[in-house]
């Protein structure tokens, strides 16, 4: 984690914490995900998101025509499908098998494409249960240890 928290990626809180079981947004994750993947980020919008959901559109991370709320809680099945689906359009190999997990019929076929190809880039990997838990809110220590393969994965590292 001092990797990305090195490269401004991933920080903590001004008091000097971090808060690893905390929460995070669309809007935190996306800025998050842009940084890590060094987009080009000269878009100014009215809310500080503004800059990085622009940046998401604009380079394949969510539709362009992706409707969402910024400050709502980002969740597992969100990342992964946000992840995955990006990834599904590069030239990487994945590097894994892909994971039937107990709760896959809970996600639709084409999220839980993405889901799996975000498991084969081992970006993510299932509960003690056998469960994906897709409906999981997604917590700071999760999310960074996704940003933190991804860096890898794509090797901007």
């Amino acid at each position: 984690m001092k990797k990305i928290a090195s490269k401004d990626i991933v920080s903590g809180y001004a008091d000097g914490s971090f808060n690893p079981d905390g929460t995070i947004t669309h809007a935190e994750f996306l800025t998050l995900v842009v940084k890590a993947l060094d987009f080009e980020t000269s878009y100014e919008g009215d809310m500080w998101y503004d800059t990085y959901i622009f940046a998401s559109k604009l380079n394949g991370l969510i539709a362009p025509e992706a409707e969402f709320d910024p400050e709502a809680n980002i969740t597992r099945e969100e990342m992964a499908e946000i992840l995955g689906k990006y990834l599904e359009t590069k030239t990487i190999e994945p590097k894994y098998d892909p994971i039937t997990f107990i709760d896959a019929s809970e996600m639709e076929e084409d999220v839980l494409n993405a889901v799996n190809t975000a498991v084969r880039f081992g970006l993510f990997s299932g509960r003690a249960d056998g469960s994906f838990d897709p409906d999981a809110t997604a917590t700071r220590a999760e999310v960074s240890q996704v940003i933190y393969d991804l860096v890898q994965v794509t090797g901007l590292n």
